[in-house]
């Protein structure tokens, strides 16, 4: 448990049943606002996306899909849109990728 003023700990709750969060996430957001992690290249985060996205089959990455945003609650709104954009395109390509491996298609 963190010490702290009585009327900071009832901010956080406030802002936290706010924002549909626990006390705890409201804190630890607040602490990633405030001290970010050292960024990262989107293409280096990106290429691993894709290197990942091509590794699962379409079901998988339709599922994976599905589970995203609850995934990426704990990130930024911002943070979460780029994500999602990064997540979209590699699968995309990905599915392209399974299109274009295809006997079938590669027969025609």
């Amino acid at each position: 448990m963190i010490r702290m003023p009585e009327d900071l700990r009832e901010r956080i709750k406030a802002a936290a049943k706010a924002n549909g969060q626990s006390q705890n996430g409201q804190i630890v957001a607040a602490l990633e606002d405030r001290y970010p992690a050292s960024p990262v290249e989107v293409c280096e985060v990106a290429d691993q996306i894709l290197d990942f996205m091509t590794e699962l089959s379409a079901d998988e990455r339709s599922v994976l899909m599905k589970a995203l945003p609850h995934r990426m609650a704990c990130f930024s709104a911002e943070d979460q849109e780029v994500f999602a954009a990064v997540f979209r395109a590699a699968k995309a390509a990905a599915d392209l990728n399974d299109r274009v491996d295809d006997p079938a298609i590669q027969d025609a």
